[in-house]
């Protein structure tokens, strides 16, 4: 496994954190497809990827990923944060609004890839339970509140504007944020 895996698993190995038990519900946001489940979580997990090629390994493993998240209520969500911000937040604000209040929401990433910076702006508008630095990387967690004020997610994820050829692009998508040559043309 990939050290952002292992510094997700970290604060669970190092009993900061209870590992997920039977009957809890667990989303895991960004796995690739070198994922292995730790043998210590016994709670059901639903993987959530959309990139294909990861996709396609996690069902080869013997998992059954979704596209987009489905499971409400959920008792932790655990994000893997990647390379692009626009995307760690807006996965970040999904797992705010499918965990329970009071469930736990996880996120590591590379200090390289900018996992400091998303732990920084997550910390503008909730208190981060902890922070730690190990593999290389950031791993922070929170306690979703009990009332979300659903200004917290939407600020994460606001649409950026459109371009002066007034484009409008999705976060994560081709050419975000700009217009390509080929649809200028």
């Amino acid at each position: 496994m990939n050290e952002t895996i292992q510094t997700l698993l970290f604060p669970f190995e190092r009993d900061l954190l209870p590992y997920p038990g039977a009957g809890e519900r667990l989303l895991l946001f960004g796995a690739t497809g070198d994922f292995r489940r730790p043998p210590s979580f016994a709670a059901q997990m639903e993987l959530v990827q959309d990139f294909r090629p990861d996709f396609l390994a996690l069902e080869r493993a013997g998992f059954s990923p979704v596209p987009r998240a489905r499971i409400e209520g959920a008792d932790a969500a655990l994000l893997l944060l990647g390379r692009s911000r626009a995307e760690n937040e807006t996965r970040f604000a999904e797992a705010l609004r499918r965990v329970r209040p009071g469930g736990l929401v996880l996120a590591a990433g590379a200090k390289k890839d900018g996992a400091r910076s998303i732990a920084n702006r997550v910390a503008q508008w909730l208190p981060l339970e902890n922070r730690l630095s190990k593999h290389h990387g950031i791993v922070f967690w929170l306690f979703r509140p009990g009332m979300l004020d659903e200004a917290v997610p939407a600020a994460m994820t606001a649409p950026a504007s459109p371009t002066m050829e007034n484009y409008e692009t999705a976060v994560v998508c081709f050419s975000e944020g700009s217009v390509d040559p080929g649809s200028r043309l």
